[in-house]
């Protein structure tokens, strides 16, 4: 359990970091948005991670030891969204080619509910913002008669 908490402050403080910036040649998810193709990192040996200018995100990196990596680009309406990155750390196992059908399938999957949420928060806000609407003029029309 106390490994499980780790790992998920980890998560947490790399998913908080600064973003990926799409230039970063050395970033295999920059290289997975650029191309909008998948990357297969079947083998990442830690010594051969460019640290540099990386910081805290980098410690956060080090600290969760990715040995095998697949990123796979989220996409909706032709436009790259993100990535859907799925490493191994310390089991030992390693993706293979054959993963990247079912990963690829997984991020079609992942794409589809976020943009489901973002019309889903949209309609919503809409919905939010017309009933305010509607009740900043009711006293006003009251007020009329």
């Amino acid at each position: 359990m106390h490994r499980a908490s780790n790992h998920s402050r980890d998560m947490l403080a790399l998913m908080s970091s600064r973003p990926i910036r799409r230039d970063d040649l050395a970033s295999t998810v920059a290289g997975v948005v650029r191309s909008g193709k998948p990357a297969l990192r079947p083998t990442i040996r830690q010594e051969d991670i460019d640290h540099a200018g990386r910081g805290s995100m980098m410690r956060v990196y080090d600290r969760l030891a990715p040995r095998s990596a697949l990123v796979v680009p989220l996409i909706a309406d032709g436009a790259v969204l993100g990535t859907l990155s799925l490493c191994y750390s310390q089991s030992g196992r390693s993706h293979t080619p054959q993963h990247v059908p079912q990963a690829e399938r997984l991020a079609t999957r992942v794409s589809a509910a976020l943009i489901a949420a973002v019309h889903a928060t949209s309609g919503l806000l809409t919905a939010t913002r017309h009933a305010g609407q509607r009740a900043a003029a009711r006293p006003r029309v009251a007020a009329r008669n």
